[in-house]
């Protein structure tokens, strides 16, 4: 019978509803970006990026004879997969992205190959970058080592940030259910003298307080959930695309965020109301 008719209380599945929205939404950013970032490092891992000066006035790059030493001896080199040449588009797009209006028009190109490490490949690439300089003069290997620290440190950024939102959204979570848990003990007042008198001990008081916060909790926070993985879905729809890569990793954490949400909420209601009890009684 606690809680009927009590507006204030009717709220709090509300109130953790749009909590658990703004959760579940930020946990899968996060989860999303994070994603991302791992991908990027394993293909920072897995490629090499091998720039060879252009010869002048040859342009296409399979015609270039410093191209061609360079792709004999990444042939012929141990712990090397698949090797690419760049077109002429993509090597202007690359350098034109990371130099900018610093490219001049006149000034040639270098040609770029994308060189994938083998997976079980034993590579020394000190000297495979020697071995080029040698080939082709000029030339110049790059591991992506700072692109790979760069991203890291990205990575435990996004984490970091991610972290620091859900610990904010799950203390507001535990300070509105405490707010509207403890305003209905104190409207609930009369209806407590009752129960003390009809004999009843706090551990049932505090059991009708504790569940319907828990009822409320549920119900709230699993429609927020859902209504933050929707949010998630429209704006990152290759959830679907690739489900069996991002399902087993998104649901986990959706599932971690609603239990938190929900032990935050019975745990603030249950001191709470033990405080009040003791305290009035």
């Amino acid at each position: 019978m606690v809680f009927r008719g009590q507006s204030a209380a009717l709220m709090l599945p509300v109130i953790l509803g749009l909590m658990a929205v703004l959760a579940t939404f930020f946990a899968l950013q996060t989860t999303q970006k994070v994603f991302e970032l791992q991908e990027s490092i394993g293909l920072a891992n897995s490629e090499l990026t091998v720039f060879v000066p252009s010869t002048p006035g040859l342009t296409p790059s399979d015609t270039d004879p410093a191209v061609k030493r360079a792709l004999d001896l990444l042939h012929n080199s141990a712990g090397l997969g698949r090797i690419e040449v760049l077109s002429r588009e993509a090597t202007r797009a690359l350098i034109e992205g990371t130099l900018g209006s610093a490219i001049q028009p006149h000034v040639p190109l270098p040609s770029i190959l994308s060189v994938k490490r083998a997976r079980r490949g034993d590579l020394d690439v000190a000297a495979l970058g020697v071995a080029l300089d040698r080939a082709a003069p000029g030339s110049l290997l790059d591991d992506n080592a700072a692109l790979r620290t760069n991203l890291q440190a990205a990575r435990a950024a996004e984490m970091a940030k991610g972290a620091a939102l859900l610990v904010t959204v799950l203390i507001v979570v535990s300070i509105t259910a405490a707010l509207v848990i403890g305003q209905s003990v104190e409207m609930q007042g009369e209806v407590i003298d009752v129960l003390y008198v009809a004999g009843a001990s706090d551990r049932v008081i505090l059991s009708q307080f504790v569940g319907f916060t828990l009822r409320s909790a549920l119900l709230g926070v699993a429609v927020g959930a859902l209504g933050g993985w929707t949010l998630q879905l429209a704006y990152w729809p290759r959830v679907l695309s690739e489900p069996n890569t991002l399902l087993p990793l998104q649901a986990p954490v959706m599932l971690v965020v609603i239990l938190l949400l929900v032990l935050a909420s019975v745990g603030s209601a249950r001191w709470n109301v033990l405080r009040k009890l003791k305290r009035t009684f």
